[in-house]
């Protein structure tokens, strides 16, 4: 049975499905996906890539045993005529031999799943630490050093959620891809914001992205079963064999929450560790509940802002922040126009036409850009579509919001995919989760009033290719009388050179967020009863400030006495001079005293 697999949106169910025969190339055979497994647990996928798309070129072996062999592993293989092998292998044309060239062949036997178990074992020294220099291939400057700064914070079996800080743009999904492999994780959920972000990340791991194509992991290692949690679980057999069944489980929280609490429970038992994507996200509740179940695992929570979208610490300790400038520096964030745009006529005109001027320019160029409109509500896009509609029909403009038809999204995204649409009017789409580096011009027409959330607009435009053709990103931004975020008044200024406002806005917040990472870090006795992120105290507070440079903080408990202390030990930071503890103290008010009314005597003499 020769066996060729379609991409798995077409697959029919589980199993192997049968396509066109493979294809042939002067540089060698062509082999398609081939695909392991695709099994379901409560409608949840659990998939495992054997053969990624790749070109064999040569058979490899001796007489007495063929092979074919590429970046992604090592098969065995026969020539035709021989007989065929129990297990999957290639079928080889007639009379092949070691060392002879390949223009075809064609794949026989059921693919065999690869168990998690075994999959971990393969990731034994299977990655590569050698940094990317010139043509040689390896990982990123920003990769290799949250790769080592996680591994190395692990090393002190510290469980405070770790926080690692890459621009947009520096390669973060493998970063995450390597730290699974060099970590040798033994079950990762990888909680992300949104379906989009879900089926990305999860396509990301099914390959190992492009680390194997650079030979940044060795052909040992084995693709990994990803599973995808799209359905809520009811029941705690099938949440179990579903995560027992994966290496890495991609999920939102948002469905994950919807699952039976025990079925919940019983998954996330069976997770070793959990990395947050877009940790900003955080804030919410959901978030926090689930991450809450990792309190005694490895979590790392990965973003470009290190703080959460109401502005707080992420809680956790910047354990690595790869500067903007750097990222510049080495072409990984691209430069960026910003031209502030005025008009008391008709301001969302005076943008569109502005924004199109610049997209027409560099498609005339030979950039193959795509540009967006962004605007803050649905009935906004109901008003600017039109102005789009007439001054660039050519260019099919579409819009695209979170409550449109599946369908209609679907072929709109497509259309902008494919370059039959060069504009997207779009409210908060198109961001986390969507990636399409041909996003090169940005229509601002409502700005966002935080900081946050403009930084991360922003990523969408400055991302790189070393293999596209893409010029730098452009933004044009309504000037507008609004309430925003004190930080972007620099930003929004009309002669603003936004390769340095964002190079210094980053800085300084990175900084700030640092900083309070640092001090926590500097606490080395804690109290397990509260956190130190928890201390946002409701009802009363005492700071007291010591005369003099020489003291004891162990003496609290003298102080206060030892069973009025909540929280033991001493939170106790000596670098700066700081220890803290919570103190219950209870009194009985007066008017609750048996006897004591609280009714004036004058009253009580009038009314008896």
């Amino acid at each position: 049975m020769a066996v060729t697999v379609a991409p798995f949106s077409e697959m029919p169910g589980e199993g192997v499905a049968v396509g066109d025969a493979d294809k042939q190339s002067n540089k060698g055979w062509q082999s398609p996906d081939v695909w392991a497994r695709t099994d379901k647990f409560e409608n949840n996928p659990v998939r495992q890539l054997l053969v990624p798309k790749s070109i064999f070129s040569a058979a490899s072996g001796s007489e007495q045993g063929l092979f074919v062999e590429n970046e992604y592993g090592r098969w065995p293989a026969v020539a035709a005529g021989a007989v065929d092998r129990p297990d999957h292998h290639a079928v080889l044309p007639l009379g092949t031999k070691p060392g002879d060239g390949l223009t075809r062949a064609s794949w026989r036997g059921e693919p065999k799943v690869v168990a998690p178990s075994e999959v971990l074992a393969s990731f034994d020294t299977a990655l590569s630490y050698h940094a990317e220099s010139g043509s040689r291939s390896g990982l990123r400057r920003p990769q290799l050093g949250a790769v080592h700064a996680v591994l190395g914070y692990w090393t002190t079996q510290r469980r405070t959620p770790a926080t690692v800080v890459m621009p947009t743009g520096t390669g973060k999904t493998e970063t995450m891809l390597a730290l699974l492999i060099a970590g040798q994780i033994e079950r990762l959920l990888v909680l992300v914001p949104s379906d989009a972000l879900r089926d990305q990340i999860a396509d990301k791991f099914v390959g190992l992205g492009v680390l194997q194509e650079k030979r940044i992991v060795s052909n040992a290692a084995q693709r990994p079963n990803v599973g995808q949690v799209q359905h809520r679980f009811t029941e705690v057999k099938a949440a179990k064999a579903f995560a027992r069944a994966c290496n890495v489980i991609v999920a939102t929280p948002q469905v994950l929450n919807q699952s039976a609490p025990e079925a919940l429970e019983a998954l996330l038992d069976e997770c070793s560790t959990l990395f947050v994507d877009e940790a900003h996200h955080v804030a919410a509740r959901d978030w926090s509940a689930i991450r809450s179940a990792f309190e005694q695992k490895h979590v790392v929570q990965f973003t470009a802002t290190p703080f959460r979208e109401d502005g707080r610490h992420l809680q956790g300790r910047i354990v690595y922040a790869f500067p903007l400038r750097e990222a510049q520096k080495d072409n990984y964030f691209s430069k960026i126009d910003y031209t502030s745009v005025i008009d008391f006529d008709n301001l969302d005109r005076a943008v569109a036409e502005q924004s199109l001027d610049r997209l027409r320019e560099d498609i005339k160029q030979g950039y193959n850009h795509v540009m967006m409109a962004r605007v803050n509500s649905i009935p906004r896009t109901l008003e600017v579509l039109p102005i789009y509609q007439e001054l660039a029909p050519d260019l099919q403009p579409v819009r695209v919001y979170s409550g449109m038809g599946i369908r209609a999204k679907k072929e709109a995204l497509a259309a902008l995919k494919d370059g039959t649409s060069r504009v997207v009017i779009c409210v908060n789409m198109l961001g986390e989760g969507y990636d399409l580096p041909a996003l090169k011009v940005a229509a601002v027409h409502d700005p966002q009033k935080s900081l946050g959330v403009t930084l991360q607009f922003i990523g969408r435009f400055t991302r790189t290719s070393t293999t596209d053709n893409y010029g730098d990103a452009s933004t044009f931004v309504a000037r507008t009388d609004m309430d925003i975020d004190p930080r972007l008044r620099t930003l929004y200024a009309e002669d603003a050179d936004w390769n340095l406002i964002l190079r210094d806005l980053t800085e300084s917040t990175v900084d700030a967020q640092q900083e309070i990472s640092d001090f926590e870090s500097n606490f080395t006795s804690l109290p397990e009863e509260v956190t130190l992120q928890s201390l946002l105290p409701k009802m009363s507070t005492v700071v007291y400030r010591t005369p003099k440079s020489t003291w004891d903080p162990t003496q609290i408990v003298d102080f206060f006495g030892e069973d009025n202390l909540l929280t033991q030990p001493i939170g106790i930071n000596a670098k700066d001079g700081v220890a803290w503890c919570v103190v219950e103290n209870r009194q009985s008010v007066r008017w609750g005293n048996e006897g004591y009314s609280c009714v004036p005597p004058e009253v009580q003499a009038n009314y008896g």
